[in-house]
């Protein structure tokens, strides 16, 4: 008699669930995602997922396989008797996972680092031209120089 599982994943993005699970050899087109639970097929009668692997693409005649999202991540619901998607590939969906997920944490801070850094030059910039403006009212000219990542301003007023 088989008998379906559900497991508490420690994955917490779809995104990167999906590459993982596609890595794996599953076709991303047969993948049926969706913001509300679908219904699964098979044993799991009266559960849903909102990333499912139809049981017509796993090969398993009976039963679909499901990722349900939760609060603390996707639960995943799949046959314990599946000779191809069963603990072991789910463990493998785990370790890929987590490979996903820290390229896209690397990404983002990246992003988030490139993000601060323009705003930096912007206000050094905003500064820069707000100094130029004042000093040019009060009837100075402005020299500008670089002093490696530094700018150095020099007032100079001529009065003859």
């Amino acid at each position: 008699m088989s008998a379906y599982i559900t497991l508490a994943t420690p994955m917490v993005d779809e995104e990167c669930l999906i590459e993982a699970i596609v890595e794996l050899g599953f076709d991303r087109s047969a993948l049926v995602c969706s913001v509300t639970p679908i219904a699964l097929r098979g044993w799991q009668q009266g559960r849903s997922a909102h990333i499912v692997l139809p049981k017509e693409r796993t090969g398993d005649a009976f039963n679909d396989i499901g990722f349900l999202k939760g609060p603390a991540g996707y639960v995943a619901v799949l046959s314990d008797d599946h000779a191809v998607y069963g603990r072991t590939w789910l463990a493998k969906v785990g370790d890929r996972y987590k490979s996903y997920w820290n390229a896209k944490q690397a990404r983002l801070a990246e992003a988030d680092r490139l993000r601060i850094e323009e705003e930096r030059r912007r206000l050094v910039e905003a500064q820069r031209v707000a100094v130029h403006e004042r000093a040019k009212k009060l009837g100075y000219v402005v020299k500008e120089g670089r002093e490696g990542d530094k700018i150095r301003l020099v007032l100079v007023k001529r009065s003859y």
